[in-house]
């Protein structure tokens, strides 16, 4: 389930490709996947910043570290990108 879900995130470049192309602009996967990675970080920072500021408000502390494993993982995901 999680292979078919992760396939079908690149479907839309397909289209972004193809859709370029007839314009006249030559462009890489990279472009594409430079944006998804974009997107990724910036929503999962506003998430953190987010449930940070209500553990704050709760007067609660996190129960650990939790940005330095997601900070390696995202740097995995991306390589594995690319690679």
């Amino acid at each position: 389930l999680a292979g078919a879900l992760f396939s079908l995130m690149w479907t839309p470049m397909l289209v972004w490709t193809k859709r370029m192309a007839s314009v006249g602009v030559h462009v890489q996967s990279f472009d594409f996947v430079f944006s998804v990675c974009l997107g990724l970080y910036c929503t999962s920072t506003i998430w953190l910043l987010c449930g940070g500021a209500w553990k704050s408000y709760k007067g609660e502390r996190m129960e650990k570290s939790v940005l330095r494993p997601a900070l390696a993982g995202g740097f995995m995901w991306g390589l594995a990108l690319i690679f």
